[in-house]
């Protein structure tokens, strides 16, 4: 996330769940920070955007290698390199519960296979 004069505010993301629906993460250190430009930002723009930080309602774990076979049986989505490619994110049941799982991290390699990883995040029942 950089700001206008391209200065680096934080090296999370920035995923596009639907045409109105956005997935930020943020490093651990800066998310107070990221909530509060995020906020500043938008003051006075008039634009219809909600900032809600869900962080206390998600979980995280990281799928590297062979372990992404477990998650490919759980999940209702195909999470092949080509099909999920990297910085990809979307919306999956895995056990029938929603998640979003993002193709993200240091340990991905674009255009990588054998070490491509996953995180899937998964939601908290009443989190939204």
């Amino acid at each position: 996330m950089c700001d206008e004069g391209g200065i680096i505010l934080d090296d999370g993301t920035i995923s596009r769940l639907k045409d109105d629906h956005y997935f930020v993460t943020t490093t651990s250190g800066n998310l107070d920070f990221v909530q509060q430009w995020l906020e500043w930002y938008l003051a006075g723009t008039g634009w219809d955007v909600h900032i809600c930080n869900v962080t206390a309602g998600y979980g995280a774990m990281n799928l590297l290698g062979k372990e992404r076979d477990v998650l490919r049986k759980l999940a209702d989505c195909t999470l092949t390199s080509d099909a999920f490619p990297y910085m990809a994110c979307r919306e999956a049941k895995v056990e029938g519960s929603r998640r979003t799982c993002c193709a993200s991290g240091s340990s991905v390699k674009p255009g990588g296979r054998s070490t491509a990883g996953r995180i899937c995040r998964r939601a908290v029942a009443g989190a939204t």
